[in-house]
């Protein structure tokens, strides 16, 4: 069409190309440039304008303006197939998330089922949140129950962080700074309650049993507690003669201490068999079973018909025996037919028991009297 401007294209049934570029519709065309339609080139010039002999067909094209839709298709169909995509992963991650949750759950299920066994009673998992491990704290008894528990978290494949106190530890290092301190008598063994210590023994001296407390709780890691059931020589044998005068008893049994075993020998009637019980509970209240007290009769030689016990020799070889009329060996510990039980041989004598009462067979150079 023509205007006052110029030439505008208006329609072309075929795209026109001016100067090897496509010309939108309705643009105004410049007079001498090559225009392109089809397989025809022609141009036009402004008035005293003289014609080009030839018209040069331009070197350099850009695409044609019916491709541009093929190339915005192209984009749409790329765009479309990287949203199917992302559903896809979408959806198998959510399969693959919660079939990981499944497991999860069936491991961590697993995990406080062996926590429930007796070795792992005192440890205690700290539910796991996402991305962080598994955290457990508590005690056990020794390394060995720690490496197991390791193995088996990490045969699952478990993150895990381990927070645990081993009691055979905590024993070592309390026993070591007794030691260090110079508290030789004193024993550490394990208390009933996770992460408590037991102290027992005899030491010489007065100690403060509140500072050697507070001293191993500060010096142990982890250790929550102490019982100290420490002694100070000499306490019990000063107690039990209190304790003897007080049930009118002091003139009636001699004491003979061996270590950890205190005897009293004397003659027993029912009388005084019942006040040395009396005795005996109070002085296992206080003290415990050690040392530990025990009674024995020595009321006359039994009658032979009372307990039909003929001695006739003895050996205290390594393993002590003594040989009865029946020419048996009974060695200590052994129980006859008639219930008579031997519980010691010595060169003077020979302790035996029936029922509740013991007996002490005096002898005479390894021979009864």
């Amino acid at each position: 069409m023509v205007d006052e401007e110029g030439i505008r294209l208006t329609d072309s049934a075929e795209p026109l190309l001016q100067e090897g570029l496509p010309v939108p519709l309705g643009t105004l065309l410049r007079a001498g440039s090559c225009l392109e339609v089809g397989f025809l080139l022609w141009t036009f010039v402004a008035v005293g304008q003289p014609l080009p002999e030839t018209l040069q067909v331009p070197t350099q094209r850009k695409e044609p303006t019916d491709r541009l839709p093929r190339s915005r298709l192209g984009i749409g169909l790329g765009v479309l197939s990287l949203l199917l995509l992302l559903t896809f992963l979408g959806m198998l991650g959510h399969g693959l998330w919660r079939e990981y949750n499944q497991d999860g759950q069936l491991v961590e299920q697993e995990v406080r089922r062996l926590l429930a066994t007796a070795a792992y009673k005192d440890v205690v998992l700290t539910s796991p949140k996402e991305g962080e491990p598994w955290l457990l704290t508590g005690y056990i008894q020794d390394n060995h129950a720690r490496l197991s528990l390791q193995n088996f978290l990490e045969s699952h494949g478990i993150p895990f962080r381990l927070e645990l106190r081993s009691m055979e530890e905590l024993r070592q290092g309390a026993e070591f700074i007794l030691q260090r301190l110079g508290y030789h008598g004193i024993e550490v063994s394990l208390a009933p309650q996770a992460g408590w210590l037991q102290l027992n023994g005899e030491v010489s001296e007065e100690i403060q049993k509140q500072k050697i407390d507070s001293l191993l709780q500060a010096e142990v890691p982890g250790l929550l507690g102490v019982e100290n059931k420490v002694r100070i020589a000499g306490n019990q044998r000063k107690r039990l003669d209190a304790l003897l005068e007080q049930f009118g008893l002091d003139s009636d049994f001699t004491v003979n201490v061996k270590g950890e075993l205190i005897e009293l020998r004397g003659q027993v009637n029912d009388e005084k068999l019942s006040s040395f019980n009396q005795l005996q509970q109070t002085f296992r209240q206080e003290f415990g079973n050690r040392p530990k007290l025990e009674l024995v009769n020595v009321g006359g030689q039994p009658q032979h018909d009372e307990l039909n016990f003929e001695v006739q020799a003895i050996s205290l070889g390594k393993v002590p025996y003594v040989v009865l009329d029946n020419h048996q060996r009974y060695p200590e510990g052994a129980i006859l037919n008639n219930g008579v039980r031997i519980l010691a041989i010595r060169r003077d004598a020979v302790i035996v028991s029936k029922g509740k009462r013991e007996f002490v067979i005096q002898l005479n150079g390894g021979k009864p009297q």
